[in-house]
């Protein structure tokens, strides 16, 4: 798996290993996140690109990714943007806004790191997205929405989101122990 970064030079490595420590043998397809200024409705979002849909690849693309896209995934790869606004509101504090309650979610200590909660929240969320189209056209393991506390009502409105999010909410203490490195 290859995972490009382009969040924050002193973050960018340490996301890289947690995916591919938390995802490895889940996403098949090359994975590029970087952040994005215009993104203020949402936190983040995932889709699917094709380099042949660029008249000229995207300055985040350096070679060897893109020869891996290429030659194994027939030039796709999957991508998530995070929106810069979130970033920056969660440096250091949580902004109050989001669709989760942390604290079902982490521990007190864990709550301690706002950045790394909130990478750990919406990376998990939105590369769920990615293991839903690689494993097959947005698969849903969920059929029937329950009642889980930790779920917000914002998730329960499509059954892909809340497919997402329940497989998330199991992976978010591997990947936030991954992302400290341990």
């Amino acid at each position: 798996m290859i995972v490009k970064c382009n969040i924050d030079p002193h973050w960018d490595s340490r996301i890289e290993y947690a995916i591919s420590t938390t995802y490895k043998n889940r996403i098949r397809k090359p994975i590029l996140i970087q952040r994005e200024k215009s993104l203020t409705r949402y936190y983040g979002l995932h889709g699917v690109g094709n380099l042949n849909d660029y008249i000229r690849r995207p300055i985040n693309i350096d070679d060897n990714f893109a020869r891996f896209c290429n030659h194994c995934h027939d030039s796709s790869f999957h991508y998530i943007t995070l929106s810069d606004l979130g970033l920056k509101e969660n440096k250091h504090r949580y902004d109050g806004k989001a669709y989760w309650d942390y604290k079902k979610m982490y521990t007190a200590e864990q709550r301690r790191h706002p950045f790394m909660v909130f990478l750990t929240t919406v990376l998990t969320h939105e590369l769920s997205h990615a293991w839903q189209h690689d494993t097959g056209t947005l698969r849903t393991k969920y059929k029937i929405i329950d009642n889980d506390p930790t779920i917000d009502d914002a998730w329960r409105e499509h059954i892909t989101e809340y497919d997402a999010e329940k497989n998330a909410n199991g992976l978010r203490p591997s990947f936030y122990e991954n992302l400290l490195g341990k």
